[in-house]
């Protein structure tokens, strides 16, 4: 390196006076063309640096923009859903209690045949109209909210039915629809009656307590994912 700036020199000094003037335009030309090529690169990055902030934004924005709908989507299905569980639930508590005292374990039957036939016809028209409105409920709101909680909704309103047909079939069928002309004093099978006492208000009991926690569960998530 030491030798290089010898022969620099040397050719300068050889040159006289032009070798100055070569020399300075020389620094000069190099001054002038290394700043346009930092303008150039600083422009290039700063090009570059835009380029990232807007596409950054851009993403960013979109992150805000589905994270504000989802917060706004949850918002509105917790408290649609809430009130429609809310109202199922009045609705399914009710006829699981009407259907189960279609056929309590225990229960006061009068002795006198006209007020024995009241009070099987106020039974069954309560357990009938609890029945119809849980119904109607849970397919009226079913677009509304969780399918699987609609399928189980669906397992508890066959059950009800069930004892309900079997409570009309030896309540009215049998005493007055021509089909069972014959066979008026047909009874419960004994598979029947382990049905109506055993195992179908068994299976209320566990649906109806299945659905509560999963119900509970489920909305506190909701809870969460809005908060």
């Amino acid at each position: 390196m030491k030798e290089i700036f010898q022969l620099i020199g040397a050719v300068i000094f050889s040159l006289g006076g032009a070798g100055a003037i070569i020399f300075a335009l020389s620094s000069w030309l190099g001054k002038v063309w290394a700043n346009r090529i930092l303008e150039e690169e600083k422009k290039k990055h700063q090009l570059e640096i835009e380029e990232y902030k807007s596409k950054l934004m851009l993403e960013l924005n979109k992150v805000n923009s589905l994270n504000q709908k989802a917060l706004y989507i949850t918002k509105v299905q917790y408290n649609k859903e809430f009130g429609i569980y809310q109202d199922i639930w009045e609705k399914l508590f009710d006829c699981i209690v009407a259907t189960i005292n279609l056929y309590p374990s225990f229960d006061e039957v009068p002795t006198d045949e006209d007020e024995k036939q009241k009070w099987i016809d106020k039974k069954y028209e309560n357990y009938r109209d609890k029945y119809n409105l849980y119904s109607r409920t849970i397919d009226r709101y079913a677009p509304f909210y969780e399918e699987n909680f609609y399928h189980s909704f669906v397992e508890v309103r066959k059950n009800c039915s069930k004892m309900g047909t079997i409570f009309k079939r030896y309540n009215y069928d049998v005493k007055y629809n021509m089909t069972y002309a014959i066979v008026r004093d047909v009874s419960m099978t004994e598979k029947e009656h382990e049905e109506v006492y055993d195992n179908i208000p068994k299976a209320l009991e566990e649906k109806r307590n299945k659905l509560q926690c999963n119900i509970h569960e489920y909305l506190k998530k909701l809870q969460v994912v809005q908060s």
